[in-house]
């Protein structure tokens, strides 16, 4: 009987991990919607894998500095990246927060060598507001929270390293 790896052991179990939170993510925002009238699209799409160049989480996700709101016009939206780092396998990636008036999605997205940004796990909660009890050790922002701790080699970038990223477009400079 052959052996599995503790390497590989926790990969399999990373990767399970993710697609749970895949295919969790893709039900609740294929059925869901943002707020009154606000379609989910924006980000149901991301949640299916690649997103599209055309959406405005793309442009979120290319262009907008972490720690920085960004009203995606005429969805009734705010998005905001709060973590980027360069993954153990060399990707860039990058966590975002979805906030409509119902509902806030926290994500997980790294961009493929082609320039794409692909959704690797998407956890939905009720938007917080002031009345709103939100724990703090929620079953699913734990995993989400896991799986960066798995792929992230070394520390976030830094603020100068991550506005240098957006600038050259997440390409690192020739040599």
């Amino acid at each position: 009987r052959p052996r599995v790896g503790r390497a590989t052991a926790r990969s399999l179990a990373l990767a399970a991990s993710i697609a749970l939170l895949v295919g969790f993510g893709a039900g609740f925002l294929l059925h869901a919607r943002f707020g009154t009238g606000a379609p989910a699209s924006a980000i149901a799409a991301a949640s299916l894998g690649e997103v599209d160049r055309s959406q405005p989480l793309f442009g979120v996700l290319e262009t907008t500095p972490s720690g920085t709101q960004k009203v995606l016009a005429g969805l009734g939206i705010e998005a905001s990246p709060t973590l980027s780092f360069r993954a153990k396998d060399g990707r860039y990636c990058r966590e975002i927060v979805v906030t409509g008036r119902k509902l806030a999605r926290r994500g997980l997205f790294c961009r493929t060598p082609g320039g794409a940004w692909q959704a690797l796990a998407m956890v939905t909660a009720p938007a917080a507001d002031e009345t709103t009890y939100a724990p703090a050790a929620d079953p699913a922002t734990v995993l989400l929270d896991r799986s960066i701790s798995d792929l992230i080699a070394g520390a976030p970038l830094d603020a100068a390293e991550e506005r240098r990223l957006i600038a050259e477009g997440w390409s690192e400079p020739a040599t």
